[in-house]
């Protein structure tokens, strides 16, 4: 009866903590060793292992229980007791290569891990400047996580949509993994950006010619989107968006892309056809 009343306020307290806003945490924060003990009494009386794994990899907290030693006992511990890793609805920091390993070989879809990898913001808290600030570690460690996602056979036509617009390094990666064109620049346009960053829509032009470079099918980029629209009766501002993105694209083929004139020219004639245009809202 003690050990379970203990067993039970431990595991309210972890679940207390992983509640907690990220901002209520620091990077001087320390698991102490006491704790990892009390979290494997959880674990032996039978609290339910998917719970533990969302604790250790949704936990404000997760990159410092990563790189404890005892993390790798603990996750097999969970692993053993048949903890599905698919349960897992996020990464809250990029795992290591060591634990994506082992999440992959304990049946992970790799489908599901390289989506997590992809929404994982690779971001650290700058002290200095009180500023949580892009690491280049971080973004060569999902680099890594990618590559080792598409090795074990992942899809990138599964991927259902860009947190954020992917670096070029990612983009080619995908690519080179026979994503199809077609989709990555659907998905790269869909990224959004309130504030107009001029380097928002700089990268994403770029990545648009990425995708252009890799045989895209001009008659398959936005319009099924229109005809959606068009289909299910929704409103004409979805179909005045369309227009907006298929302008652009016809600009990025006419002012950068070589030997394209054949595919402007059906482009600007899906767009003389569009909604939006027709309605009056935007020229060509």
């Amino acid at each position: 009866m003690k050990l379970a009343l203990i067993s039970l306020l431990i595991c309210t307290a972890l679940t207390a903590n992983a509640m907690k806003p990220a901002s209520s945490y620091n990077s001087s924060t320390i698991l102490e060793k006491d704790t990892i003990e009390q979290i494997t009494i959880v674990s032996d009386n039978q609290i339910d292992p998917n719970q533990q794994l969302s604790l250790f990899f949704s936990s404000p907290e997760a990159d410092i229980w990563q790189n404890k030693p005892d993390f790798i006992e603990l996750l097999n511990k969970a692993l053993n007791a048949k903890a599905d890793p698919n349960e897992i609805k996020f990464f809250q920091k990029i795992p290591s290569v060591e634990i994506a390993k082992l999440l992959l070989k304990n049946k992970m879809n790799p489908n599901k891990f390289l989506m997590l990898v992809l929404s994982t913001y690779c971001g650290k808290y700058n002290h200095e400047k009180s500023v949580v600030e892009i690491d280049p570690g971080l973004i060569k460690q999902q680099i890594n996580l990618i590559q080792i996602a598409l090795t074990e056979k992942a899809d990138p036509n599964k991927i259902e949509y860009f947190p954020e617009l992917p670096s070029t390094e990612i983009a080619e990666l995908l690519l080179t993994h026979k994503m199809d064109p077609n989709k990555f620049i659907n998905l790269a346009l869909f990224c959004k950006n309130s504030n107009n960053d001029p380097d928002f829509v700089n990268k994403q032009k770029e990545l648009i010619k990425l995708a252009i470079k890799n045989n895209v099918d001009i008659k398959q980029i936005i319009y099924p989107e229109v005809q959606h629209a068009i289909y299910n009766n929704l409103s004409y501002i979805g179909c005045f968006n369309q227009s907006c993105l298929l302008k652009k694209i016809a600009e990025i083929l006419e002012r950068n892309c070589i030997e394209t004139e054949k595919n402007y020219l059906m482009l600007v004639e899906k767009f003389k056809r569009s909604q939006g245009h027709c309605m009056g809202f935007t020229t060509l």
